[in-house]
């Protein structure tokens, strides 16, 4: 319902768990159990087993029978401003 690509997350939770380790191989996350949030590498064990409903909740099978339209709408604003955020980026760069 966040509007991102799930398939992504994998990725992201990778990059989060290499940037937070920086070069030293000191990670400066905190313990799982003192966070409010789940460690990365506990998301990125849990992410295979959440793909396919995360998947549809993405391409708006979940809403097909809610009548949320509105929801979708949302979500496809959200991607084409993105898109462009990415574009704006990459020509800045």
């Amino acid at each position: 319902e966040a509007c991102f690509d799930p398939t992504a997350a994998k990725r992201v939770f990778q990059n989060m768990t290499k940037n937070s380790n920086g070069t030293s191989n000191v990670n400066v996350e905190p313990p799982e159990f003192l966070s409010t949030h789940p460690a990365h590498e506990s998301r990125i064990e849990h992410l295979d087993q959440w793909l396919p409903s995360a998947t549809k909740i993405y391409q708006g099978e979940h809403y097909y029978g809610n009548g949320s339209m509105q929801q979708q709408h949302r979500c496809h604003v959200v991607r084409q401003q993105m898109k462009e955020a990415r574009r704006i980026a990459a020509v800045s760069s």
